[in-house]
């Protein structure tokens, strides 16, 4: 049916019959179940075979019908299709539809909103036999299933009625509640979603919809949070990245307001590091993979210069330098996309961006209205709660570099030391404090840093202390090792460049033994660059041996086979240095032992390359 004909099986049938079979459903949230009729339903049903058809038994002149039914096609088959679900037939949808055409009420009239249109209403739908009340509540109840959005990607705003419906359907089961509102999955009909916006979505029409609720914010604030949210998306929508999730479509339906991303089929990163993390040739790779496009995504976001946005900085003339900073970076706001590979681990991508801060190059994050906090504690740097630190005109950026620091040090942990220890690790912070009476004993989710009695922010103790236990754990000039360091000495810095020096790579560079400034997402995406792919493909060699169980005399020909089984790809960057990972692997025959339990530790004591 997509040649915009009716089938021979359709014209047998009654039209208002053919519309009601062709209506789609939706429902979101609490909503009541309403019906729509897709994009393109009209252009398939309204022909002028069944125009001519509905209105065949009607005495009139051949012409005068033609004309009606050219009216009717060229500019009026949503209004015709309405009329007729308001169940008007024969000489009463005649004389109705002639009045529209008289009066010039068609499509570009829709939605009739009767305290807007009173004119319309009392010419258009005059004579209380043709138009009494039960009529003229269908059309105007009516004529919503024909007004429902596409949502494409050059338009990402939509202002609609409170009436207005939308083309989603709740996939039950999938919510997550949070502080602006609820998060749940839908799908989107196909036909309300442009090619370029289905490919955005990954070819899917599964989507996550957000939803702000008055019950949980005052409806002013409500308001606000929208204005805030949708100005923040529409900026950060313009940069694309692997490593980014893109707004889909912002709606304001009245009192309600919506915020349409990809829906993550794999969870958030929370939720990855529920699972006991087990090295394999391609794990450890996808994990250095997903951390270095997680870097390359905050660096564009960083850098991205809007021209088309004025900047206003202290007096000084308008300037086109800006930036995006997220503000918001944890866990719980990485989602995770399964990739078509099995073997894979997905595509790591940054969320809600809609809390992210459009930040000028010259806007220093202070306490007014540019430095809204609505990060969570436990990822904020030491800027959000001592303000007397130096300030720089690239600090709102180091705020995110602090806040991945603090994601990539869990992140090491779990991996080195399993989800127990990781759990057990953000525990500990909060007890600490409670013992030594800092911060606030309410506080769940303590930073990384204190403040200490001189009002000076320094690294947490715990921290430090993690930090020796893992460089314990995992030497230099390993993958691992190499990652610890980019932390330690780049990432959780509390110092900050005074607002007369400028942001460089000469800040971070690894053979400074002492560290002067927090590195930006560019020193971060590039340090994490040099981490060399071999010293990942020792790990997962390694890794595999293990799992091999073998006597003491067949260590060399096991070592063989775990070499072969790491050797999966020449595209993959290991695969130039497998040759150095076989000398490794034949180190085991060292080994009078090698228990399961014990495999992290073997594994640690082999990472160096050297």
């Amino acid at each position: 049916m997509s040649d915009g004909s009716i089938t021979a099986t359709e014209s047998e049938i009654p039209l208002a019959d053919c519309i009601v079979a062709s209506y789609a459903r939706s429902k979101i949230s609490t909503d009541r179940e309403q019906k729509y009729l897709p994009e393109g339903s009209v252009e398939r049903l309204i022909t002028p075979f069944s125009i001519r058809e509905e209105l065949s038994d009607i005495p009139i002149e051949l012409e005068s019908l033609d004309n009606l039914i050219n009216f009717i096609v060229t500019r009026a088959k949503k209004v015709f299709t309405i009329t007729i679900l308001a169940q008007l037939s024969g000489l009463d949808l005649y004389n109705a539809i002639k009045t529209f055409q008289d009066v010039g009420f068609d499509d570009d009239k829709l939605p009739v909103l009767p305290d807007r249109h009173a004119d319309l209403m009392s010419t258009a739908f005059k004579g209380r036999r043709l138009w009494n009340a039960v009529r003229k509540e269908g059309f105007l109840t009516d004529q919503w299933g024909l007004l429902v959005p596409v949502f494409t990607k050059p338009r990402l705003m939509h202002s609609l009625q409170e009436s207005a419906i939308l083309p989603l359907e709740r996939v039950s089961g999938a919510f997550k509640g949070g502080t602006f509102g609820d998060v749940y999955e839908a799908t989107v009909h196909r036909a309300h979603m442009d090619d370029e916006l289905f490919k955005r979505n990954g070819s899917r029409t599964n989507i996550a919809v957000k939803e702000i609720k008055a019950s949980q914010l005052l409806q002013g604030d409500v308001q606000k949070a929208y204005d805030i949210e949708a100005l923040a998306l529409v900026r950060s929508s313009k940069v694309e990245h692997e490593n980014l999730i893109p707004c889909l479509a912002a709606i304001e339906k009245g009192s309600m307001h919506y915020f349409l991303f990809p829906w993550a089929d794999a969870g958030s990163l929370e939720d990855f590091w529920q699972a006991t993390p087990k090295l394999s040739p391609d794990f450890l790779m996808d994990i250095f993979e997903q951390l270095r496009g997680l870097a390359a995504a905050l660096e564009k976001l960083h850098n991205y210069d809007d021209k088309n946005v004025p900047v206003e900085s202290e007096g000084r003339p308008a300037s086109p330098s800006g930036g995006i900073r997220h503000g918001d970076l944890k866990p719980a706001n990485i989602l995770i996309f399964k990739s078509d590979d099995p073997k894979r681990i997905g595509t790591m991508k940054i969320a809600d961006m809609g809390l992210a801060k459009y930040h000028q190059v010259q806007t220093r994050l202070r306490r007014n209205a540019t430095s809204s906090r609505y990060g969570t504690s436990r990822y904020e740097p030491p800027e959000a709660g001592a303000p007397k630190l130096n300030t720089t005109p690239a600090m709102s950026r180091l705020y995110d570099t602090w806040s991945m620091g603090c994601i990539f040090l869990q992140f090491l942990v779990w991996l080195l030391q399993g989800k127990e220890a990781l759990k057990s690790f953000n525990e500990s912070i909060h007890e600490y404090n409670i013992k030594n009476q800092w911060g606030s004993m309410y506080d769940l989710e303590p930073p990384y840093y204190i403040i200490g009695s001189d009002n000076k922010a320094q690294l947490h103790p715990l921290i430090v202390q993690r930090f020796g236990e893992l460089s314990r754990s995992c030497t230099r000039n390993t993958a691992l090792g190499d990652l610890l360091h980019i932390i330690k000495a780049k990432l959780l810095i509390v110092d900050l460049p005074s607002s007369r020096e400028r942001p460089t790579s000469r800040w971070v560079s690894l053979s400074e033994s002492r560290p002067r400034y927090r590195a930006t997402a560019q020193v971060l995406r590039e340090r994490l660059d040099l981490i060399e792919p071999r010293k990942c493909a020792s790990v997962a060699l390694l890794a595999a041996i293990v799992e091999y169980p073998a006597s003491r005399l067949g260590w060399v020909e096991e070592a063989d086979q775990a070499t072969d089984k790491a050797d999966y790809t020449n595209e993959r960057p290991c695969h130039a240095y497998l040759g150095d990972c076989r000398i490794y692997a034949r180190l085991c025959l060292h080994l009078q032992f090698m228990p399961r339990f014990n495999h992290w530790k073997v594994i640690a004591n082999f990472l160096s390359i050297g």
